[in-house]
C-alpha cells in the first residue's frame, strides 16, 4: 500500500513528541457540538451556538485588525478551522500545557485551537496564528525570520471598540526583555540561520525575539523601505536579493536597531478597522463529530505524539456513527491495514455515494496489484465528485502519482493549487509530480515555495522532511542535468 504510507507520512510528520494516554472527561460525553461558518473561519465548538457566533465574528474583527499591517482595502483570501473549547480547563485536560491554545498547519490547512474564556495567553495565540496565516497568504516569498518577527509583532495587536481602530506595534515585553538582557542576533546571523532545522527552545526564543526587534524597528523607523520590501516579497521576488537592494547600508541599520532597543517607549500606531461581514451559517454536529475534532486536536498538539489517544477518540466516533467518513479515514491512517478498514470503506461508498472522501478512502485501501481496475474506478469517482476540497484533491493527485498515472495527477494537483495557492500540501504534491514528469526546474521552484510557507505553526520534523525533499530534488537534478 505505497500510497497509504505516503499519505500517512504527510500527516504524521506534522507531529512530534512522546506517546501518552488520557482519561475521558465526564464533561465530554454530554457536549453538543456546533459548526459556525463566517467569511474566513469555520468554528467547531462545544459552546452554545450564540456564543460560537459571537466568537466567529470576534475572530473576523481580529483578522481585520491584523490585516491592517498590509494596508489596502482588498480582502486577503483564505480560511481557517478553529476548534473552540468551553474553557481553559477542558483544553488543559485534552492537551496538558496548552491552556492558552495553539496553532498548527495540518494537511487540511491552518488550524487554531483555543478556549472560550479570555486570557492574555489566549489572545496572543489568536493574534500569532492570524499573523502566520496572513503573512503566508500575502507574501509569496517569506524568509523564516520575517515570518516569526511578524507573528510576534502582531501578537500585541488590539482592537479599540469605541473608535473602531486596530492598534499595532505595542512592545512585546518578553522579547524586549530578552534582547535587552542577552543582546540580539545581527541581521546577517538571522539570514545565516534561516534554515536551521532543530534549534533548542532557548535558541529559538532568542532568534524569535531578535526577529521581533528587527521587524519592530523596520516597521516603525524604516516604514517606507520596509513597505517596499514587503511589496517585492508579495510579488514573489527573492527575499535576500531584494533585502540587499532595498536596505543597502547595514551599518546604519544596526545603529538604528541599537537605539530602538534602548528606547524607553515605543509608540503604537492606530488604523481604522475594515468592515466585518456578519453573515454566518450555523449547523448542529453529532457526537461523533466531537470525537473526531478531539482527535484532530490531539494529532496536532505541540510537542506530543498522541496517536493512541487520537485513535481512542476515533473509535468512540465510530461507535457513535459506524459510517462517519472522517472517523473512518482517521482510523485507516492511525492503525494497521485490516480487512475491517476495507470493509468499512465499501460500506461508506454505499451509504455516502456522493462523498468524494469516501471514494478516495476506498481507492487508498484497495490493493492496486490485486484490484487495479477497482482502485482506478474508485479514484475516478472521487475525482468526479470533489469540488473545492483541497485536501481530497491532493489525495487524488498523490494516488495518481503513487500508481504512475502522472498525466492524470498533474492537472489534479494544479486544480488543488488554484483553489489554494498557499497550501503546502498542494504545492508539495505538484512539486513531486512535476519532478517526475516535467523535470527539475519547476519541481525545485515549487519546493522552494513550500519552504517559504513553513513557520512556527509547523513542526520541526515536517520542516526537516520538506528540506530533505528539496535536497533530494537538487541532488538528482545535479546528477542528471538537462541536455543543452
Amino acid at each position: 500500500m505505497a500510497f497509504r504510507v505516503l499519505w500517512v507520512g504527510w500527516m504524521l510528520v506534522m507531529m512530534s513528541g512522546c506517546a501518552s494516554t488520557r482519561a475521558v472527561s465526564p464533561r465530554e460525553e454530554d457536549a453538543a457540538w456546533t459548526e459556525v461558518r463566517s467569511r474566513h473561519f469555520r468554528v467547531l465548538t462545544n459552546v452554545e451556538a450564540q456564543t460560537a457566533t459571537r466568537a466567529a465574528l470576534e475572530l473576523e474583527t481580529l483578522r481585520g485588525a491584523v490585516s491592517r499591517l498590509w494596508g489596502g482595502e482588498e480582502d486577503i483570501p483564505g480560511s481557517m478551522d478553529v476548534v473552540l473549547l468551553r474553557d481553559a480547563a477542558e483544553l488543559e485536560a485534552l492537551v496538558p500545557g496548552a491552556s492558552g491554545g495553539f496553532s498548527a498547519m495540518s494537511a487540511e490547512g491552518a488550524l487554531l485551537v483555543i478556549a472560550q474564556e479570555d486570557s492574555e495567553a489566549g489572545a496572543r495565540t489568536r493574534a500569532r496564528a492570524l499573523g502566520y496565516e496572513l503573512s503566508r497568504r500575502v507574501l509569496k516569498s517569506r524568509p523564516r525570520w520575517l515570518a516569526e518577527g511578524l507573528a510576534r509583532y502582531l501578537e500585541t495587536v488590539s482592537v479599540e471598540r469605541g473608535t473602531r481602530e486596530a492598534v499595532l506595534g505595542r512592545e512585546d515585553a518578553p522579547s524586549l526583555a530578552l534582547v535587552r538582557e542577552k543582546g540580539w542576533l545581527d541581521i546577517d546571523a538571522l539570514w545565516e540561520q534561516e534554515h536551521a532545522l532543530k534549534p533548542s527552545p532557548e535558541e529559538q526564543q532568542w532568534r524569535d525575539a531578535s526577529a521581533w526587534l528587527w521587524v519592530h524597528f523596520l516597521a516603525h523607523e524604516q516604514p517606507a523601505r520596509f513597505g517596499k520590501w514587503l511589496t517585492l516579497l508579495a510579488q514573489g521576488e527573492g527575499s535576500r536579493a531584494t533585502w540587499d537592494a532595498t536596505f543597502g547600508d547595514l551599518d546604519a541599520l544596526r545603529k538604528g536597531v541599537r537605539r530602538h532597543a534602548s528606547r524607553e517607549r515605543h509608540v503604537p500606531r492606530a488604523s481604522p478597522l475594515p468592515a466585518v461581514a456578519e453573515e454566518v451559517t450555523v449547523r448542529a454536529l453529532g457526537a461523533a463529530d466531537g470525537h473526531v475534532l478531539r482527535a484532530r486536536v490531539l494529532l496536532h498538539a505541540p510537542g506530543r505524539d498522541a496517536r493512541e489517544e487520537a485513535l481512542a477518540e476515533v473509535q468512540r466516533a465510530l461507535g457513535e456513527a459506524p459510517t462517519h467518513v472522517d472517523a473512518a479515514t482517521l482510523a485507516s491512517r492511525l492503525s494497521e491495514d485490516t480487512p475491517e478498514h476495507l470493509q468499512r470503506a465499501h460500506t461508506l461508498v454505499r451509504d455516502h455515494p456522493e462523498d468524494a472522501r469516501a471514494w478516495m478512502l476506498l481507492a487508498e485501501l484497495l490493493d492496486p496489484s490485486l484490484e487495479p481496475g477497482a482502485q482506478a474506478d474508485a479514484r475516478r469517482r472521487a475525482a468526479s465528485l470533489v469540488r473545492d476540497d483541497v485536501s481530497t484533491l491532493v489525495r487524488v493527485a498523490d494516488s495518481y502519482n503513487a500508481t504512475n498515472h502522472l498525466e492524470e495527477g498533474l492537472p489534479t494537483a494544479r486544480r488543488a493549487l488554484e483553489l489554494d495557492p498557499r497550501s503546502p500540501a498542494a504545492l508539495t504534491s505538484l512539486a513531486s509530480l512535476s519532478f517526475r514528469f516535467e523535470g527539475c526546474s519547476e519541481a525545485k521552484r515549487l519546493q522552494f515555495q513550500v519552504r517559504d510557507l513553513l513557520d512556527g505553526s509547523t513542526t520541526a520534523d515536517f520542516r526537516e522532511a520538506m528540506e530533505q525533499r528539496l535536497r533530494t530534488f537538487e541532488r538528482k537534478c545535479n546528477a542528471h542535468p538537462p541536455r543543452p
